[in-house]
């Protein structure tokens, strides 16, 4: 399953991360990989903690650091480059 949707009051920081981690582990009862990005509180102390602390249930991989053509939010790019959706030049 994907996770679709997530609120949180503010930004992202370790803290809340932290919690969103825990509220994931505690809904699917089995291993997760998880995906992220290079947002800087994803390497922050506590977040180092926690994955190590639940390091049996937990696979974190990383995005590279410039990808436009792997970046969540550029599907369409990633599928260009794939060659599964055709260039459109401009008019």
């Amino acid at each position: 399953m994907i996770l679709q949707h997530a609120e949180t009051s503010g930004r992202f920081n370790g803290e809340s991360y932290v919690e969103f981690l825990t509220q994931l582990l505690a809904y699917y009862k089995g291993k997760i990989i998880l995906i992220e990005d290079g947002a800087p509180y994803h390497g922050s102390g506590v977040i180092k903690e926690f994955k190590l602390a639940n390091v049996d249930r937990l696979t974190v991989e990383r995005l590279p650091a410039f990808s436009p053509a792997v970046s969540p939010g550029r599907a369409d790019s990633l599928q260009k480059a794939q060659g599964n959706l055709p260039i459109r030049s401009a008019r």
